[in-house]
């Protein structure tokens, strides 16, 4: 994203500040908690991954910005699969600790 809109853009309708700090604020409140490994922050960032899903099938139906568009459907897809198998990890590692604490406690 930042690539694209930042130098390679052939069109630039909105000024280049605005629409970096539209597309990237989303992912910057999502990196701590992906980092940390949270359930929470994996679930976001599968609804944000359809986002820029969507904004990928708009960029690629543009003659101008195709390849972008292409690019950003692949890198969302990518999110949307890292971030869904993250949350099947944890849920069921929270699964597992939830199991072994009850057997614990009987």
């Amino acid at each position: 994203i930042t690539l694209w809109n930042g130098w390679l853009t052939p069109v630039q309708h909105v000024p280049r500040s605005i629409e970096l700090a539209l597309l990237l604020m989303p992912l910057l409140l999502i990196v701590r908690g992906m980092f940390y490994n949270t359930g929470k922050a994996n679930v976001y960032a599968i609804m944000l991954s359809l986002l820029y899903a969507s904004l990928g099938f708009w960029y690629a139906t543009s003659l101008d910005e195709k390849l972008y568009g292409y690019g950003l459907l692949v890198l969302s897809t990518i999110l949307y699969v890292g971030s869904f198998m993250s949350a099947r990890v944890i849920a069921k590692h929270n699964k597992a600790l939830l199991l072994e604490g009850g057997a614990t406690q009987s």
